[in-house]
């Protein structure tokens, strides 16, 4: 992956060195921003996870929660914005060039006393159309703020599902106007709270009385009653496993760390 953004850099560079040929490259901080980081819907029966087109009433998330037990990178989506002026003009047959494609973001993570654990880039998609009036234009992006090889550090300080780990992270998204502009935004910051098993819930109806101890006074063994509906009063299925919102244990049975006799 490093590899790779070594290549976009090496690219991105020359298109700014041709500035006689190709427009300039445009990095202000504000051409591009990244507007908030989504909290994830509740999925249906029909539909799964759906997220709904990005709007003011959108709701954001002030930090998120990931749990290395149940998965290997954290991918929220984010709301991305572009205050690009409009440059189409269809009484003059001209294209719009201001639309932007995004292509991936910048990371670095560090813990909460701002020692870094890693740095690397993500890939991602999506379009921006320009602004319209003061209004910017929007689209939405998963973005990989924590990736596999971060998350492996992460869980060797993490023995239990007691354990807690504070880390920010601070990403920035890249990508170049249909006009052949690259842009980029300033970074922004994520707090992400990090556990492993800490997302995992034990609910009542779950326990097989039967087997009940002293040493194991809950279990997970009971299954879901009879006409039992997914996000309805007993089943809580996440949008992602493992990513901001709790999992019944009945959901990932036979994963160690579901397993209520495991600390």
């Amino acid at each position: 992956m490093k590899r790779l953004w070594a290549h976009i850099w090496a690219a991105s560079f020359s298109t700014c060195l041709g500035g006689l040929f190709l427009p300039a490259c445009a990095h202000d901080d504000s051409t591009l921003f990244i507007q908030q980081v989504v909290f994830p819907p509740t999925p249906t029966n029909q539909l799964g996870c759906i997220y709904q087109s990005p709007n003011t009433t959108t709701p954001g998330e002030f930090s998120g929660a990931f749990d290395v037990a149940l998965a290997s990178a954290y991918s929220p989506v984010v709301i991305v914005s572009s205050q690009l002026v409009p440059r189409g003009d269809g009484t003059q047959a001209r294209a719009e060039t201001a639309r932007v494609q995004l292509r991936g973001a910048v990371v670095r993570v560090t813990d909460s006393q701002g020692f870094q654990i890693s740095t690397f880039t993500s890939l991602t998609e999506g379009v921006l159309d320009p602004a319209t009036g003061s209004s910017p234009g929007i689209a939405q992006a998963a973005i990989t703020i924590i990736d596999p090889a971060t998350a492996g550090e992460l869980r060797k300080g993490l023995p239990n599902r007691s354990a807690r780990k504070t880390v920010i992270t601070f990403f920035k998204v890249f990508g170049q106007t249909l006009g052949g502009t690259y842009v980029e935004s300033g970074e922004y910051q994520h707090i992400v709270n990090v556990c492993s098993g800490c997302l995992v819930n034990f609910p009542s109806d779950a326990v097989d009385q039967k087997l009940v101890t002293k040493d194991a006074p809950i279990n997970c063994e009971l299954g879901f009653p009879t006409g039992a509906t997914i996000n309805g009063a007993t089943i809580a299925l996440p949008c992602v496993a493992g990513q901001d919102q709790p999992i019944d244990c009945r959901l990932c049975h036979g994963i160690p760390v579901c397993d209520p006799r495991n600390p």
